[in-house]
C-alpha cells in the first residue's frame, strides 16, 4: 500500500527546556500536513529539567492528535 504523504520524521535534540514547547508546536503549526510529521523529542538521562519539558510537550501534543514522542539519551 502506498501512503498519500509520507510521514515527516524529526528528531529534536535539546538542552533547553524552555524552547521545547515553542520550536515542537512551530513544527507542527507550519506543516502543510501536521498529521503526518511524527516528533521525537531527544533528552539526556540526568536533565530532569529537560525531561519534564519533553514529556509535558509530548503530553500536550497527544491530546491534539499530534505524534510526539521522547526518547532518552544514556550515554555514548
Amino acid at each position: 500500500m502506498l501512503l498519500d504523504r509520507p510521514t515527516f520524521s524529526l528528531a529534536y535534540t535539546t538542552v533547553r527546556p524552555l524552547s521545547i514547547p515553542k520550536v515542537a508546536a512551530q513544527w507542527f503549526e507550519f506543516s502543510a500536513h501536521p498529521e503526518n510529521v511524527d516528533l521525537t523529542i531527544a533528552y539526556d538521562y540526568e536533565d530532569t529539567e529537560t525531561a519534564e519539558a519533553a514529556k509535558t510537550t509530548v503530553q500536550e501534543l497527544s491530546k491534539k492528535g499530534l505524534k510526539a514522542k521522547t526518547v532518552v539519551n544514556t550515554g555514548p
